[in-house]
């Protein structure tokens, strides 16, 4: 699932899933050619040029799932939902700061430092990357994050917004 692609590193507030912030739409697009990625929506709002494109290979078993929020035609936050498969997460990129998916939230905060957490999303908005968990998926934990945003390092994006669709 995702193949190459899951096993990209994930450089906080830079890039996951051979994604960076600051893309374009048509390197969006290009990165959902690869693997057996499926596009899931596109989704436009007229008033702010927001676009929001959502793919990934991902069944009622898991999978891996992309969420990628563009504004002004660039990419700005990049989520990964990487639900377990047969008990094994299918991302297996990790952070620079040695995170990978599995990891539980505590072990988050040893690596990181203190969150600020706001509807159990755990963000470190100065390294630009944060962490929560999606429920739905079969064998999700409360103690380990499924899920992992990047967006430019100290970025004012509201992420529950991402969750509000």
């Amino acid at each position: 699932h995702g193949g190459e692609i899951a096993s990209e590193p994930i450089i906080e507030g830079k890039s996951i899933a051979g994604l960076n912030i600051g893309d374009t739409e048509d390197k969006v697009i290009s990165a959902l050619s690869r693997g057996s990625f499926k596009l899931y929506g596109v989704e436009g709002n007229l008033k702010t040029d927001d676009k929001f494109i959502s793919f990934g290979d991902m069944t009622e078993e898991g999978g891996l799932g992309i969420n990628v929020l563009l504004r002004n035609g660039k990419v700005v936050t990049i989520q990964v939902i990487s639900a377990l498969i047969k008990g094994e997460y299918p991302y297996k990129g990790k952070t620079k700061k040695g995170f990978a998916f599995g990891d539980t939230f505590q072990k988050i905060e040893q690596i990181y430092g203190k969150p600020h957490k706001d509807m159990g999303i755990y963000s470190y908005k100065e390294e630009g990357i944060a962490f929560t968990v999606v429920y739905g998926a079969i064998g999700t934990s409360v103690e380990k994050p499924n899920t992992i945003f990047i967006m430019s390092p100290a970025s004012d994006l509201d992420l529950k917004s991402m969750f509000e669709r």
